[in-house]
C-alpha cells in the first residue's frame, strides 16, 4: 500500500507519484490529480481515487501499462489524454459528469467495453487503437461521434447510434477492419471518410431520407456506398449479383449469400475473397453496370458458379442475412 510519502501534494493537488505500490490509494482531501501525475508509473496496477477528487489532469495516467483497474469519481468532467496507452486496461465505469473524452484511451489496447456518459460533448479520437475494443454502449443523449473516435478499432464488429447524435466526425470508424453492421437511428451529417477501409461492413440499417442523401455522395466522401445499405433495391451483399439480377432478394443472390456467409466466411482466404469484393464492386458497377458486354459476362460467370453451388446442395429458398 503506497504511503504518504509516495506522492507530492501541492494545494490539494497530487502532483507526482513517487513510489512503486501495485495498488495505490490517493489519499481523502486530494482535490485534483496534475498533469502527468502517474505517468510511465509501472507496475501499478490498481488506483483508488477518493470522492474529494474533482478534476484529473491530462496524461495523468498515461503509458501506466499494467494499470487494469481505476475509478472516477463522479464530479470529474474531463479526461482528456488521460489514459492514453494504458495497454492493460480491459474497462471502466465512467461516471455521467464527464463531457470530454478526446484522446482518452488512445491505445488502450486491451480495453474490451465502455458506455459513454450521455452528456459526453467531445470524444475526438477518444478510442483510436484500441484494437481489442467489442462493445461501446452509445446512450440516447449524446449529440456527436468525434473525429475519428473509433479509428483503428480493429475488433469492432457492430455499433447502434441513437436518434440523439446528429454528427459523425471525420474518419470516425476509419481502418475498423472488422465491422461488418451499423444501426443509426438518426439522421447525422457525416464527415469525410468515415467509412474508410471498413472492408467487410455489410449492413447499414438507416432512414429512407438519410440513406438517399448519404450514399454514395462524393461531395462529402464518407466512403458510404450504396452496397451497403440493408434493403435497398439497387444493392446489398452482393451488389454485382444485385446489378445483374435486378434484386437483393431474388433466388440467385440468394444462393450467392448462402455461398458467401457459409463457406467463403468460414475461412481465412475467403474472408479476404470478401474484403476484396466489397472493396472493388462498388467501383467496377459504377464505372462498367451500364454497359451491355459487362451484364451478359458477369451473368455468364453467376449463372455458371449459381448452378455449381446449386448442384452442390446450395438452396436458393429466401435468405436473411
Amino acid at each position: 500500500m503506497a504511503q504518504q510519502t509516495d506522492f507530492e501534494i501541492f494545494e490539494g493537488t497530487l502532483e507526482q507519484y513517487l513510489g512503486d505500490e501495485e495498488k495505490v490509494v490517493i489519499p481523502d482531501g486530494v482535490t485534483a490529480i496534475g498533469v502527468d501525475a502517474f505517468r510511465r508509473s509501472y507496475g501499478v496496477v490498481e488506483v483508488v481515487i477518493p470522492d474529494s477528487v474533482q478534476s484529473i489532469g491530462e496524461g495523468a495516467f498515461a503509458d501506466c501499462m499494467d494499470l487494469t483497474t481505476i475509478n472516477i469519481p463522479d464530479g470529474v468532467t474531463s479526461l482528456a489524454c488521460v489514459f492514453e496507452g494504458c495497454s492493460s486496461l480491459v474497462n471502466i465505469k465512467l461516471p455521467e459528469s464527464v463531457t470530454d473524452l478526446e484522446e482518452a484511451f488512445v491505445d488502450c489496447e486491451s480495453l474490451t467495453t465502455l458506455t459513454l456518459p450521455k452528456g459526453v460533448t467531445n470524444t475526438d479520437y477518444t478510442f483510436r487503437g484500441c484494437t481489442s475494443l467489442i462493445s461501446v454502449t452509445i446512450p440516447d443523449g449524446v449529440a456527436t461521434l468525434g473525429d475519428a473516435i473509433f479509428m483503428d478499432c480493429d475488433s469492432l464488429a457492430f455499433i447502434e447510434i441513437p436518434k440523439s447524435v446528429t454528427a459523425i466526425g471525420n474518419d470516425a470508424f476509419k481502418n475498423c477492419s472488422s465491422l461488418e453492421s451499423v444501426k443509426i437511428k438518426g439522421q447525422p451529417t457525416l464527415g469525410m471518410r468515415v467509412f474508410r477501409n471498413c472492408l467487410v461492413l455489410k449492413r447499414v440499417e438507416a432512414p429512407k431520407a438519410w440513406l438517399e442523401a448519404h450514399v454514395d455522395n462524393a461531395e462529402e466522401a464518407s466512403d458510404l456506398s450504396a452496397d451497403h445499405i440493408v434493403n435497398n433495391p439497387r444493392i446489398g451483399g452482393c451488389y454485382i449479383a444485385t446489378a445483374v439480377y435486378g434484386s437483393y432478394d431474388c433466388p440467385q443472390v440468394w444462393v450467392l449469400r448462402r455461398y458467401r456467409d457459409n463457406t467463403l466466411a468460414s475461412h481465412k482466404l475467403g474472408r479476404a475473397f470478401i474484403r476484396a469484393y466489397y472493396l472493388l464492386s462498388p467501383h467496377l458497377v459504377k464505372w462498367f453496370g451500364k454497359k451491355q458486354w459487362f451484364t451478359n459476362l458477369s451473368r455468364k460467370m453467376l449463372d455458371r458458379k449459381i448452378a455449381t453451388l446449386k448442384a452442390r446442395g446450395v438452396k436458393d429458398s429466401a435468405y436473411v442475412d
